[in-house]
């Protein structure tokens, strides 16, 4: 199963040297240099997730919305489109009856 990063991550890989990985990354113990305990940690800890970065959310904006609020502005966005068509369909059904009468 894939992990991604939700935050930075700075580790040391036995051979590699320094690792800086950017959210959004997928990841694993192996290539981070850590043992499943650590990595297991990091999992805990909400730093790398099950689920990948969310799509259209750029992690090298440090000005931009968090992940939370970029999930937020989506369910409004979709609540409003939602409405927006019940609204919609309403209207349809209050307009149809009006001719039939």
């Amino acid at each position: 199963m894939a992990h991604y990063a939700w935050s930075n991550i700075r580790t040391h890989h036995p051979e590699k040297g320094r690792i800086n990985v950017k959210p959004g990354t997928e990841v694993n113990a192996e290539m981070l240099g850590l043992d499943r305990h650590s990595f297991k940690e990091l999992i805990e800890a909400g730093s790398v997730r099950k689920e990948p970065w969310p799509e259209g959310l750029n992690p090298d904006n440090p000005s931009g919305p968090s992940p939370n609020q970029h999930r937020l502005q989506q369910l409004r966005e979709r609540r409003e489109a939602v409405e927006a068509e019940v609204n919609s369909s309403g209207s349809r059904e209050a307009n149809k009856e009006q001719a039939n009468n």
